[in-house]
């Protein structure tokens, strides 16, 4: 798997939701063409109680249960040492937020474990065992971090070298200079009565661009304008 441009070890309880989505698509043809290495190690192999118990109740009282230290540190030692200098990630709720500049991060780093949190979390003494960051794909709440993980692989992954078929496409797709992207149409030109921008269909590819350009802007501002401090200044 090191030899792979961009490798990822999962530990989650529940490592077979991510089977389906790492077989098709671009994932899956990545994966095929050892553009991108995946490991996954599931925590309840790790468990040392005769039900392969994971979680239990956590002290001082409330609802939920929490992952126990003893499964992950296994878990987690077990990966460390199948990956040369690993960068560690545990997908949390309360973490920095992903997104294009992380994801950029992680295909530096090369090898990156991401550790899947369910129910209320793990136990707080699982952040000493070696260093390790907590990272967000959003500010709402899953039913665990293996969907998580899915997102963070699948959105790291396209910005690897040879895993997209066109390469163009990831120039100009939203996030990569801090904008949404631009409307698209297909044919037929008019349809239930709207009709293609006659811009689009002028054929002067600078109208067009600065068109585009335009409605990104129009579409962030209107959408997401906490994101124009990112805009990039060229």
């Amino acid at each position: 798997m090191n030899d792979c441009k961009l490798n990822f070890s999962v530990i989650a309880p529940i490592p077979e939701i991510l089977d389906t989505p790492l077989k098709y698509g671009v994932l899956g043809r990545a994966v095929k063409m050892g553009l991108i290495g995946i490991n996954t190690f599931s925590i309840r192999e790790y468990a040392s109680s005769p039900n392969n118990k994971i979680d239990d109740h956590i002290y001082g009282g409330g609802a939920g249960m929490a992952l126990m230290y003893e499964p992950i540190k296994k878990a987690l030692l077990d990966a460390i040492r199948a990956m040369e200098s690993p960068v560690i990630y545990v997908l949390s709720a309360g973490g920095r937020k992903f997104n294009h500049e992380v994801a950029h991060e992680m295909i530096n780093n090369r090898n990156n474990i991401l550790i899947c949190v369910r129910y209320e979390g793990i136990d707080e003494r699982v952040y000493e065992i070696c260093s390790m960051e907590e990272l967000s794909v959003g500010d709402f709440i899953l039913s665990g971090g293996e969907l998580a993980a899915l997102s963070v692989i699948d959105a790291t992954s396209r910005l690897v070298p040879g895993v997209l078929g066109n390469e163009v496409s990831l120039d100009e797709e939203s996030f990569k200079d801090g904008l949404l992207d631009y409307p698209v149409y297909t044919r037929p030109e008019e349809i239930d009565g709207m009709k293609v921008p006659e811009v689009l269909l002028s054929g002067d590819h600078k109208k067009i661009k600065i068109w585009r350009d335009d409605m990104r802007l129009q579409r962030t501002r209107k959408y997401r304008p906490d994101l124009l401090h990112l805009i990039k200044k060229t």
